[in-house]
């Protein structure tokens, strides 16, 4: 069909991810570089995807968390669960990266990051975001 006259071909339009802050890029620079290329690859392959409830590793918060809009990406690197809250932009296609943690034996770290995140969401106005580039060459 790509060769037929009346076909449409529409530009693919990427998701467009920023960073809260620097805290992103710090727990970002902290994972090992095992960490960092596993999060990059999750980062490329959900750019890509049209609907976010397609996302690789993506889970819907519950609670409060749930209310405001915060979803967690998880991936497993460094011997732990390595969860990135964010919720998405007021623009088409954009998500922002809200904190890093990571999730091992029940417990969050840093400890108060799940009410961290619910902060910056509800105050987003006043925030300095970060675009976040993506790898294409991975």
């Amino acid at each position: 069909m790509a060769n037929h006259k009346k076909v449409i071909q529409l530009p693919v339009v990427q998701w467009r991810f920023f960073d809260y802050a620097d805290d992103i890029r710090e727990w970002y620079l902290d994972l090992s570089e095992n960490g960092r290329d596993i999060f990059n690859s999750l980062l490329k392959i959900n750019s890509k995807t049209s609907l976010p409830t397609d996302w690789q590793g993506c889970k819907m918060l519950q609670g409060e968390s749930k209310k405001v809009g915060i979803w967690e990406w998880r991936f497993f690197a460094d011997g732990v669960q390595q969860r990135l809250l964010g919720m998405f932009g007021s623009d088409r296609k954009t998500a922002i990266f809200l904190l890093g943690c990571s999730h091992k034996d029940q417990i969050y770290r840093p400890p108060n990051c799940i009410e961290t995140a619910i902060k910056r969401a509800r105050n987003l106005s006043g925030a300095n975001l970060y675009e976040r580039t993506i790898n294409e060459n991975l």
